[in-house]
């Protein structure tokens, strides 16, 4: 039959416990500070807490939207710009000029927008009712984009189908204004 004394609780090889405790260990304030747990615990809120600061950005990742400029006929030959202003309200009015057009076609404006980066195509689509190019050979586009932070952006234009690119830093602050020259 075991004896009493080979239990854990009554076995003197148990570590001493404070008196009226039932942990094995002495319960002090000192002692929480010296323990793993403890450690452990704040290194993990300390990493939440990082985590959540670290991640508040306002902006989305990444976005696209599809613009129809609206266009007006131009007579003379304009050096192909474009040329970006701010709105008040957030919103980047980009008219662009110099726009050599081929048979009948429309056009679209795709803007990718990633972070602070800004990239805006141009696209034209031959063969749709929109313009009609043989009473003119440029036309002037002008459109808005959707309301923006109020920041600095690297913008990109191109204009795969007249081979033309251009890039600014523009600070989107009422009123700012840049020409933008595209060049082949």
């Amino acid at each position: 039959m075991p004896s009493k004394n080979l239990h854990p609780r009554n076995a003197s090889t148990t570590c001493p416990r404070a008196p009226g405790s039932p942990l094995p260990y002495p319960t002090t304030m000192s002692s929480i500070f010296t323990s793993i747990e403890f450690y452990i615990t704040a290194l993990a809120v300390a990493v939440a807490i990082i985590a959540f600061f670290g991640s508040s950005d306002d902006t989305p990742r990444a976005s696209s939207d599809i613009y129809t400029p609206t266009t007006q006929a131009e007579r003379v030959n304009a050096t192909p710009s474009a040329i970006l202003r701010a709105m008040p309200d957030g919103t980047i009015e980009i008219t662009r000029q110099g726009l050599t057009l081929h048979g009948n076609c429309s056009i679209y404006i795709n803007a990718e927008f990633i972070k602070d980066r800004i990239t805006l195509t141009e696209k034209i689509v031959s063969g749709h009712h929109g313009i009609d190019s043989s009473t003119y050979t440029q036309c002037t586009l002008h459109f808005a984009t959707r309301p923006l932070p109020h920041k600095k952006y690297f913008i990109r234009y191109e204009s795969p189908d007249n081979a033309l690119w251009g890039t600014t830093r523009f600070a989107n602050y009422g009123g700012y204004s840049v020409a933008l020259e595209l060049k082949s």
